[in-house]
């Protein structure tokens, strides 16, 4: 993941925390195909948020801290 999204080595960090978070939501033949985050919390993840690495990525401005001209999103 690092060599392709050329971040810097100071998020290294958040790439583990990212890869153990991606294998707990991998099936696994062992448990008929259940991913641990299913087996611990009898349900199925919800994988619709997940992104490329190293994506952009924009917050949203709330109104009140925005000017008329200001944009609506921040990368």
């Amino acid at each position: 993941m690092l060599s392709h999204s050329s971040l810097p080595q100071e998020l290294w960090a958040e790439v583990v925390n990212t890869v153990a978070y991606l294998v707990n939501l991998s099936p696994y033949s062992a448990v008929q195909l259940k991913t641990p985050f299913e087996l611990w919390h009898n349900r199925v993840p919800d994988n619709s948020k997940l992104l490329v690495f190293g994506y952009d990525a924009y917050a949203h401005t709330p109104k009140e801290n925005q000017t008329k001209l200001d944009p609506k999103a921040k990368k």
